[in-house]
């Protein structure tokens, strides 16, 4: 027989309306003799067996009253070009009803009998019959088989069942699937906008005003649809899992799945049974999760996903993004557990989860509920207050409201830290090597081997601390504001707590050190016990069983009682020196310095002589001494100015610089080497003059640094400390003092070439309870007096005016304390704020206390706890006001720091301003309370963003001074977790009371 190669060519139908009609040809054929029985037909393939020149015959009934089609092939989409003809029976007759190439259509009826010919069918080819899709006008219905069928949709008019494509008109209004029986898929585009979408388990119906889309009976869906629609997936009674992506949702179970692609708005119901879990992936950006009442929500840009009432719900986000979740409790008792940035809240039935969120919030809404979490592998922070509790680091956070327990354990590694607050009522703080609790009742929180914590009562009450040693040998600190119990591995801080109790039971020799207050004090000493009332505080501390104690007393304090364990040092016994016995004119420090060297070991008193003295070096103290100027006045001044250009470079390692001119320089003379590279003030920079050779100064040491050329300007300027005390990180000064001088760093307001980069005119560095006490600093070339990398230093009753730098400026300092001082003019020579100025900063560090200060005229801001990580601490009750900058200035990294009953007015910019954003954390839990904040140019308070802070019961007026109504009282920046509550706040004439237009989430702002 002869075989011709056919056609693949791909053959569509266009289905059309059409009454039913038999007789399209006038000819009936009979009967063929040999035929293939098929059988009841909806879908049918047939593999051909022979080759036939003369066609094959094969019969059946319709099973559907729809289109019956007939191809032949290799496949439905390359349908053979031979002859096929089909016919319906009458009688015992055939009428031709359609014939074609490859592919024949027509409408047929169910029970009907059919008879198909194939002209020249070749052995192997296949013979596709289907009888699943009728169109009735606008309608097209389409039903399965009992097998395995497939769907296919592609939102215009095309539609492919079991592999045989449909074109239909694309007037249709109706399109319904039924699957039947078997494992079936179908694949559906709507092509529609602004759909509804209603799925449950085998069911889907997509519907608009004018359109719909029906599937049913199907297990396996996959759904295309437009951003504009609104998706809702229901569960089964079985246990289903769904997974839901910004604008894609899946769900599976009992042998269904389903999958909805496009949709903004996804909504995912559990309410059929099971147990039932939903896990949500975020998008790339910053997005929002929330749980509370059994609803769970994942939004952001461009996506809102929405799932109720799931056993299990987990959110997953993206590291880095700043998404953010909420998750609210039950009114049962509620269970919060995991680790930072992989939480769970168990509450009424369900498990929550969120994973990698850039900030978590958990809220009880009743009952006891606990928490119990684990920190991260890096250094980790536990903020607690009453009934809020956060852990974070600088990735992730989770914080916790109103939790009746609290416990967080540091188990990953890292320096961990803890920070507790107390409340209003009577609080109770413990202290141990491997723990420590804080109850506030009603709450309790815990940390656990936590490497340092420390506590504060500054809210009210009668607060008590009990410390416990451990078994190594621990130390106990006492100060008028703070006790210490540290020992290997651990350290607990308490700062105004009115009883403090501290046992030493563990073993080790644990010992005491205790320092007095300005009141007079009183030490009870007893054979197992000591107690130390310190006056000035109020506070009471009792030390149990510690094998030695020494306490540093002053001539008022009272001891009772004795003890072989216990030492009292008292003041009186020093050594005092006239330094008038030592004057010599020729001397760079005028014969004070041998002064203070002629103290002995143990150190002493330098009495200074009254009258005004220039020197060419400054003095410098160790430990253990005083130094004092006269009551009748005692001023140190800085020689008058001299300064050279380097005119060739020195090199580190040189000792030889060479000048301009030496003249003016002389042997003794104490100078600073300077330049446009260099950016700060340190020792480092600071030489004596030992031998003058023509234009070439002899210095006393090596010159540790490059930098000093003509090509940037270096040069030699007779600019130093008049007075420091210099320890080391490994043997700090302790226990200097100066009191009652007069330092003049004789400053030309008009010389402007080293601007702000030399020593401070007071410099104390790496000393310990250090005091200086009515000082006053003026024309400083730089800060006028900087305590930095020290501990427990006292300054006191000093003041600064005219520092061409700060007035006063504290370094990575440690409880440390600014009180009742004086700051102002400080940028003296300089043009604008730019150039620093400052009145009190403080950069680094931690617990700095600045109390009753004054700042005022300064170029930059008044007073500002700086950058670097600066920790904790208290700005209380002081004025800052006519600075050129703002009143009082947060700058980037501080946590915790209190700025407390201040009076801020007249400043050039803001009242409070850089709160929040900046650094690797950002501004956090710093509290801006009770407050005066008035006439200010522009704005009372700015929060620039960040989060977790809290602005309280501040009055804010009458700001907005610039242009009055321009600049709200309050500013707010796209800040998270933000307090803004009991403020009262009286804006000028058509200005905003706060503007909150950038606020972002969860925050609690009352006062709009």
């Amino acid at each position: 027989m002869s075989f011709r190669q056919p056609s693949r060519a791909t053959r569509r139908l266009v289905i059309e309306s059409l009454e039913q009609r038999h007789l399209l040809s006038v000819t009936s054929l009979p009967l063929p003799g040999q035929f293939l029985d098929l059988g009841p037909v909806d879908y049918s393939q047939v593999t051909l067996a022979d080759s036939s020149s003369a066609g094959q015959w094969f019969r059946l009934t319709a099973q559907n009253t729809a289109t019956l089609t007939a191809i032949c092939g290799p496949s439905p989409a390359d349908p053979s070009p031979l002859g096929v003809t089909v016919y319906a029976l009458s009688g015992n007759a055939l009428v031709e009803l359609a014939r074609g190439n490859g592919r024949v259509d027509t409408p047929v009826t169910a029970g009907s009998t059919y008879f198909v010919w194939l002209g020249q069918a070749q052995s192997g080819e296949q013979l596709f019959l289907a009888n699943l899709v009728q169109n009735s006008g606008t309608t097209v219905t389409v039903v399965g088989t009992a097998g395995d069928d497939t769907f296919e949709f592609d939102g215009n008019s095309r539609l492919t069942v079991n592999r045989i494509t449909y074109q239909f008109s694309t007037a249709w209004q109706r399109l319904s699937i039924n699957a039947g029986l078997g494992e079936d898929s179908a694949t559906i585009v709507t092509g529609l906008n602004s759909e509804n979408i209603v799925y449950t388990p085998g069911r889907v119906v997509v519907s608009t005003p004018s359109r719909s889309i029906e599937v049913s009976g199907i297990e396996n869906l996959t759904l295309y649809a437009s951003p504009s629609a609104v998706a809702e997936v229901n569960d089964s009674p079985a246990d289903d899992d769904s997974v839901i992506f910004p604008q894609r949702v899946s769900i599976s179970g009992g042998g269904f799945s389903a999958t909805i692609v496009g949709p903004q708005t996804i909504h995912v119901y559990a309410r059929n049974g099971g147990q039932d879990a939903i896990t949500f992936y975020d998008s790339p950006q910053a997005d929002q999760a929330s749980y509370k009442n059994g609803v769970a929500i994942l939004q952001g840009a461009g996506f809102y996903n929405r799932a109720k009432f799931f056993e299990s719900v987990t959110f997953v986000g993206t590291p880095g993004a700043e998404d953010m979740a909420s998750l609210v409790g039950t009114k049962g008792s509620d269970r919060l557990s995991g680790r930072l940035g992989d939480i769970t809240l168990t509450a009424g039935g369900t498990n929550v989860r969120a994973v990698n969120f850039w900030t978590t919030i958990v809220r009880s809404a009743g009952g006891t509920d606990t928490a119990q979490l684990d920190d991260s592998p890096q250094d980790d922070w536990v903020f607690s207050f009453a009934g809020d509790v956060s852990l974070f680091n600088m990735d992730m956070t989770v914080r916790v409201y109103g939790f009746a327990f609290t416990h967080i354990y540091s188990r990953y590694g890292g320096f961990d830290t803890a920070y507790f607050y107390d409340s209003p009522r009577d609080d109770l703080f413990v202290g141990r090597q491997d723990f420590s609790s804080f109850r506030t009742d009603p709450y309790f929180s815990r940390v656990k081997f936590f490497d340092a914590v420390y506590a504060y009562s500054r809210s009210g009450g009668y607060d008590t601390a009990r410390l416990y040693d451990s078994s190594g040998n621990d130390e106990l600190t006492i100060r008028p504001l703070y006790v210490r119990l540290e020992g290997p591995g651990f350290s607990n801080r308490v700062e105004t707590f009115a009883n403090v109790v501290a046992y030493s039971t563990g073993g080790g020799t644990d010992r005491v050190f205790g320092y007095g207050s300005d009141g007079k004090d009183q030490l009870t000493v007893a054979s197992s016990a000591t107690q130390f009332f310190l006056a000035e505080t109020q506070i009471l501390v009792t030390a149990r069983g510690f094998k030695q104690e020494a306490y540093s007393l002053d001539a008022t304090d009272e001891v009772n009682g004795a003890a072989p364990r216990v030492k009292i040092n008292r003041e009186e016994s020093s050594t005092v020196i006239y330094a008038i016995d030592y004057f010599d004119p020729s001397s760079p420090t005028l014969g004070f310095q041998r002064a203070i060297d002629a103290l002995p070991d143990e150190g002493g008193v330098v009495i200074l002589p009254a009258g005004v003295f220039e020197l060419r070096q400054g003095l410098v103290l160790r430990s253990n001494v005083t130094l004092r100027g006269s009551d009748s006045g005692t001023t140190l001044r800085r020689a008058p100015l001299l300064n050279a250009f380097v005119t060739t470079e020195a090199r580190p390692g040189d000792r030889r610089i060479t000048v301009e001119s030496t003249a003016g320089f002389r042997v003794g003379d104490e100078i600073a080497l300077v330049s446009q590279l260099t950016t700060f003030d340190t020792r480092e920079k600071t030489f004596v003059i030992v031998g003058i050779e023509g234009n070439d100064l002899i210095l006393d040491r090596p010159i540790p640094e490059a930098g000093y050329s003509p090509t940037n300007k270096a040069e030699v300027v007779n600019v130093f400390s008049l007075v420091s005390v210099n320890g080391t990180v490994t043997a700090p000064a302790v226990n200097a003092k100066i009191e009652n001088v007069r330092l003049d760093g004789n400053l030309r307001e008009n010389y402007r070439r080293w601007r702000v980069v030399l020593p401070a005119t007071l410099s104390v560095v790496y000393a310990a309870n250090t005091t200086i006490k009515n000082v006053t600093v003026v024309r400083s070339p730089a800060t006028g007096i900087m305590l930095e990398q020290g501990h427990d230093n006292l300054l006191e009753n000093c003041t600064v005016e005219n520092s061409r730098r700060d007035g006063i400026s504290l370094v990575w300092e440690t409880d440390s304390i600014v009180r009742r001082c004086t700051v102002r003019g400080s940028g003296y020579g300089m043009a604008d704020i730019s150039d620093w100025g400052e009145g009190i900063l403080v950069s680094g560090g931690r617990d700095i206390r600045v109390e009753n200060c004054l700042t005022e005229y300064n170029l930059g801001k008044g007073l500002h706890p700086a950058g670097d990580l600066t920790i904790g601490g208290l700005w209380i009750n002081n004025v800052s006001r006519y600075n050129g900058g703002n009143g009082f200035h947060y700058c980037f990294n501080n946590f915790g720091i209190w700025a407390v009953g201040n009076e801020l007015y007249g400043n050039g910019y803001y009242g409070i301003g850089g709160l929040g954003l900046g650094g690797d954390y950002g501004d956090r839990f710093n509290v801006v309370m009770n407050n005066v904040i008035y006439n200010n140019q522009r704005n009372g308070i700015v929060v620039n963003g960040g989060r977790d802070n809290f602005i309280l019961n501040n009055e804010i007026r009458s700001n907005s001074q610039l242009t009055p109504g321009r600049y709200a009282e309050i500013v707010l920046g796209p800040v998270y977790t933000t307090v803004v509550e009991g403020n009262k706040i009286t804006p000028t004439l058509n200005a905003q009371a706060i503007d909150a237009f950038y606020v972002r989430l969860f925050n609690s702002i009352r006062d709009l």
